[in-house]
């Protein structure tokens, strides 16, 4: 069964330790030029289900459709073979992270 996370505590913000965090994570996946998976390109064929559970769990049409929006861009972008980097800066989300 295929269940989404999102509370902060997978990969907290914060962390003692370095590279632990969301942003330090995505920081080190650009910097290094990290592909995409490819398995990412599989995560839409289970989109009506994703949609169906988020329905349940009261997300908001707004939201369900800004989700499916990202996760379509990043399964093109995995089947183009488009790094971490590529994909952040041409959707305009890679202004936001601080590259070391």
């Amino acid at each position: 069964q295929l269940t989404l996370i999102d509370h902060g505590l997978l990969f907290p913000h914060t962390h003692k330790k370095p590279l632990i965090g969301n942003g330090e994570i995505l920081g080190h996946a650009m910097n290094s030029g990290v592909p995409i998976p490819a398995e990412t390109v599989e995560w839409v064929k289970e989109w009506p289900h994703l949609e169906r559970s988020m329905k349940r769990n009261g997300l908001t049409d707004d939201q369900i459709a800004l989700t499916q929006s990202r996760l379509f861009s990043l399964a093109d972008a995995a089947a183009k073979g488009d790094s971490w980097k590529q994909w952040l800066n041409k959707s305009g989300i890679g202004s936001n992270y601080e590259l070391k």
